[in-house]
């Protein structure tokens, strides 16, 4: 149980699973190996080598009708011939051999199995396994795997051997194979209860292996190597389980380019899904998103060791007045801000430091070469892990296996851990720093050790982020402004409209809009030219005119927006083209001027549905592409943290004797409509609101268009 968080064993039982219960897989009591070998190098013996080097304590049954015995092993003939229960059968003959294995697996009742090769589907046998697989509840790990290394359960089933380390709290999954050997082979101070890689997930996606790790009551974080989310159902109970029991998830993503897009969708036969889609869906969460494996491994094990979060930021102390500068100089790259010393912990430095060093944060505790010298790193350190604005606390110091000026550091640092009220590393800004004996020694002792600058302060801005997503507040949504889309027969009529309708028109669009609380500008449609003037007449001018013709959805493109028009004549004469170009009926709405323009939308994504969008508006949707990603379901304050991550929100700020625009207000009718989406969204296609003009004191749609899902995107678009 995570400290402080209140959660048993039994919570994380309670929380959702995925489609296949994969104990049997992961921690099987008994194993068959198809294709077991005495043959050194084959992949057979390697598999078979590694499996009792991890010390597997279960029933093991090789399977080659070439021999006898293997070893002190009897080997069997067929999977058929072995009478006790077969948990796992792992299969290390090549994928064409394939199809009698499984017959085998289904009349012998085995309980999972895992295939190293890779299964191609020009004939359909990918798709054929999986559809055995999946109609008998049988996991199956691979094809195109490495396997995996429980260490908790002290089984290794893969031919890419681990190096020896003990056991740890950082699960790693992995669709690369490539990953998983690079971090079996990495730096023992990354300690891992769970290493698995998925390949071509025939039989259970990663949303089974994540919900299996966070059942394991040594997880402290999830790191994931992800080429594409087949189950999106499986993957999204897993965030929300991981959610739940607070384990951070630290992602890297392939697939983010079309370019590589396209090969991940080659190597694991998957489609990545789009950008938008995970990102609306890591943001929902909380979950975390890296560019490296490095930084997926250093994250994960910093987060592993934090389960303490207060508000705050880093305070750091180095053994280098260069290296202390270079920090600050990456820490503002990165956004990565420093804890702001507190008088008291100024004076109470002042004290303890040397005369030249300043009291500041970063500090330079590093002075004469005296014997005082480690003194002052700990008594710095005990003021600085106190300091009341600091959240997390960084020591930089060198220390290699080869040499060591001050040994007495790292026992500073074990000391420190165990009185800091906040979680507390050690850096060395080396990434490629020789320390693997020091950090191992540091780590027994419960102190987390990175190398390299640029990964710590990527640990730091994670560990940042998640503390900031656990500690948020829920802002409660004002159920009186919204009491309207809880009206039945509203919802009801709307529903039917676009059970009916392909595509609303502008009006109609508009009018969907306003009946869910969204402010709309006044407009009128008009189908003759004596309209249209008494129409202008009553707006006022200067107006908008705008064609209504059905099948026109860019109106700028076709010219068929005629803006500020004054008078009566000047609105006939536009009339007159509009009707002469495009066809007589026409929408009317009074000119809007703001401060700001805005665009709401929302996207049915392939891979995790119904996406709202909260971007720039106007022409600079397409020309800043300043837009930001979430599902239906965020709230007041979700919404107010996507205002406040768009490039233009400096705009709401009062400047020059302008008032600033009102963000909650603006965060209000953002809601409505993600409550509009919440609502229609099994119905809802597209919707583009662009634009919504915003001011001080006022905030509306101009123009809307909706797509129902009933539409034929090919007559449409």
């Amino acid at each position: 149980m995570r400290a402080g968080l209140g959660l048993s064993d039994s919570d994380r039982a309670a929380s959702p699973s995925g489609m296949f219960d994969l104990s049997k897989l992961l921690a099987p009591r008994s194993v068959a190996l198809v294709g077991a070998s005495p043959r050194e190098g084959s992949i057979g013996q390697t598999v078979l080598r590694i499996l009792l080097s991890a010390g597997y304590e279960g029933k093991i049954f090789p399977i080659n009708p070439k021999y006898n015995e293997i070893g002190t092993l009897k080997c069997y003939g067929a999977l058929d011939e072995i009478e006790d229960p077969v948990d796992l059968v792992a299969i290390a003959v090549a994928s064409h051999n394939v199809q009698p294995v499984f017959d085998s697996i289904y009349r012998t009742g085995a309980g999972s199995a895992l295939l190293f090769d890779r299964i191609d589907d020009q004939d359909g046998d990918l798709q054929r396994l999986r559809s055995q697989a999946i109609e008998r509840s049988l996991p199956i790990l691979g094809g195109n795997c490495m396997g995996y290394h429980n260490f908790e359960a002290r089984t290794s089933i893969t031919f890419s051997a681990s190096r020896p380390r003990q056991l740890g709290s950082i699960a790693a999954i992995a669709h690369s194979g490539s990953v998983f050997t690079q971090f079996g082979a990495s730096d023992p101070r990354f300690r891992f209860n769970l290493l698995a890689s998925t390949g071509q997930e025939i039989a259970g996606s990663v949303g089974d292996y994540m919900n299996y790790a966070l059942d394991l009551p040594s997880t402290k974080a999830l790191i994931l190597f992800l080429e594409s989310v087949r189950d999106p159902e499986a993957f999204r109970n897993a965030l929300e389980k991981a959610r739940a029991l607070r384990i951070p998830v630290i992602v890297s993503r392939v697939g983010r380019t079309n370019e590589s897009a396209a090969l991940a969708a080659s190597h694991t036969g998957a489609i990545a899904g789009s950008n938008a889609g995970y990102e609306a869906v890591f943001e929902h969460y909380g979950v975390l998103e890296v560019d490296t494996p490095d930084d997926l491994l250093t994250s994960g094990l910093l987060l592993a060791q934090c389960d303490q979060f207060r508000p705050g930021s880093l305070a750091a102390v180095t053994d280098s007045g260069g290296l202390r500068e270079l920090l600050i100089d990456m820490a503002a790259q990165l956004k990565v801000p420093f804890a702001k010393l507190a008088q008291p912990t100024t004076s109470t430095l002042q004290r303890i430091l040397p005369a030249g060093l300043p009291a500041v944060n970063p500090l330079d505790a590093a002075g004469p070469n005296n014997e005082a010298y480690v003194t002052v790193f700990r008594r710095a350190l005990e003021v600085f892990v106190r300091e009341p604005d600091a959240a997390i606390c960084m020591f930089e110091f060198d220390a290699t296996d080869f040499l060591s000026f001050y040994p007495e550091l790292s026992q500073i640092a074990k000391d420190i851990r165990n009185i800091s009220p906040i979680p507390f590393f050690v850096l060395n800004s080396l990434s490629g720093a020789l320390n693997e004996k020091v950090a191992e020694d540091l780590t027994d002792a419960g102190v987390v050790v990175i190398n390299g600058m640029r990964s710590a302060l990527v640990a730091v801005r994670n560990f940042v982020r998640y503390r900031d997503y656990v500690l948020k507040e829920k802002q409660s949504r004002r159920e009186d402004a919204v009491q309207i889309c809880k009206i039945t027969d509203l919802v009801a009529k709307w529903r039917s409209r676009l059970t009916s309708s392909p595509v609303l028109s502008e009006f109609e669009s508009l009018e969907l809009l306003d009946d869910f609380g969204i402010p709309t500008v006044r407009s009128e449609l008009a189908s003759n030219a004596g309209d249209a003037a008494s129409a202008g007449d009553r707006l006022g001018y200067p107006v908008v005119l705008k064609t209504a013709e059905k099948g026109i959805h860019h109106k700028t493109d076709v010219g068929g927006v005629k803006l500020g028009i004054s008078c009566r004549a000047d609105l006939e004469q536009s009339y007159d083209d509009l009707k002469n170009r495009l066809g007589p009926n026409v929408i009317l709405q009074p000119m809007s001027k703001g401060r700001v323009e805005l665009a709401f939308g929302m996207i049915r994504d392939s891979t995790f549905g119904p996406l709202v969008m909260l971007s720039a508006g106007g022409e600079n949707i397409e020309i800043l592409n300043d837009r930001t990603f979430a599902l239906p379901t965020v709230d007041h304050a979700d919404v107010v943290r996507m205002i406040d991550r768009l490039a233009i929100r400096p705009k709401f700020d009062a400047h020059r004797g302008k008032p600033g625009i009102d963000v909650g207000a603006v965060a209000e009718i953002f809601w409505r409509f993600c409550t509009l989406c919440r609502e229609l969204g099994d119905l809802l296609d597209e919707v583009d609101i662009n634009p919504i003009i915003v001011d001080a004191s006022d905030c509306r749609a101009v123009d809307a268009l909706v797509f129902s899902n009933t539409r034929n995107r090919s007559s449409h678009e």
